[in-house]
């Protein structure tokens, strides 16, 4: 199948791929030997059209092509997803972690920003707000 969504490690010489299909895996290669290190499946429908490892390389964030663009969090090392959520009806076209914070996520895609928090296996999200009609908050 076709890669459609791809992330480079933030240490190590290592890059995650997403591909589109009826059961899309998500492979974890090792950027050296161009051997894949583990495969991530059975999470997400159609594809995987976002990637990113977070700030300390520990955790994978994805994002899904279903009608919900569900958003996954992965222990990528133990195969094991950590915390899903229903993204946006509108399409998703990026995903990255807080550099700082594993545990906040911001998406970007069709008219719309949002802020993700983890809440154990789950995500809150918060809307951003364009335009004149929005406040800068801290």
């Amino acid at each position: 199948d076709d890669i459609i969504s791809m992330t480079k490690h933030p240490r190590d010489d290592v890059f995650a791929s997403g591909q589109v299909g009826k059961d899309p895996a998500i492979h974890v290669w090792d950027g050296n030997n161009l051997s894949t290190l583990i495969s991530l499946q059975g999470q997400h429908q159609r594809g995987v059209c976002a990637l990113d490892f977070s700030g300390d390389g520990e955790l994978l964030a994805s994002v899904g092509l279903d009608n919900d663009h569900t958003i996954v969090l992965w222990d990528w090392k133990n195969g094991a997803p950590l915390a899903t959520s229903r993204g946006s009806k509108d399409l998703l076209f990026e995903i990255k972690f807080n550099p700082h914070n594993p545990d906040k996520l911001v998406t970007v895609g069709k008219k719309h920003i949002n802020f993700w928090t983890r809440s154990g296996n789950t995500f809150k999200s918060r809307r951003g707000i364009f335009g004149k009609v929005g406040k800068m908050t801290s």
